[in-house]
């Protein structure tokens, strides 16, 4: 398991243990990551430095002059979007529990203040959040406006099969 440092609104990287990713080592050596947005969700060569296709979107793997390696996502436009930079030092799961902390109980936590949820479909990802759905197809992003809680809740049930309780106290 590798440690990847998310970059920050500053162009910098953010906390350090803050999304693991895994390396794999076969003949060749690939970097897996299943579970950044919605990111590659299939393995990446990791010495291959021209572009990669994942589901509909091209990938690339750079070094930088620090000696990190650099995760990036072609956009729609044809530019490039710098995901996250990783080191090949090993690091333990157990690594990761303070930023987890972090994310599920901090106030400034894009995970406290708003409501996610997303999942992966054959031909690209869906995320749900407030006011809207978001749909990436074969690399284009959709998104569509929710009409209040009703909305939420109705796109809950039917692209995530989440039923709401309804003794859930209002979250708008």
């Amino acid at each position: 398991m590798l440690n990847a440092l998310i970059p920050d609104s500053h162009n910098g990287c953010g906390m350090d243990f803050d999304h693991p990713i895994l390396l794999v080592k076969l003949q060749e050596r690939w970097i897996v990551d299943v579970g950044f947005g919605d990111a590659c969700r299939l393995p990446l060569r990791l010495d291959e430095r021209g572009e990669q296709m994942g589901v509909g979107v091209g990938y690339r793997i750079s070094t930088d002059e620090d000696g990190r390696w650099r995760f990036w996502e072609r956009l729609e436009n044809g530019e490039w979007e710098f995901y996250y930079a990783f080191t090949l030092r090993p690091c333990l799961l157990s690594d990761f529990g303070e930023a987890c902390r972090y994310y599920e109980t901090n106030p400034r936590s894009s995970f406290t203040q708003k409501r996610i949820c997303s999942r992966a479909t054959p031909d690209g990802h869906l995320s749900l959040t407030e006011g809207r759905l978001i749909r990436v197809r074969d690399g284009r992003k959709e998104e569509t406006p929710l009409a209040g809680e009703a909305g939420f809740a109705l796109a809950l049930r039917e692209h995530f099969d989440i039923a709401l309780d309804e003794t859930i106290p209002n979250q708008e």
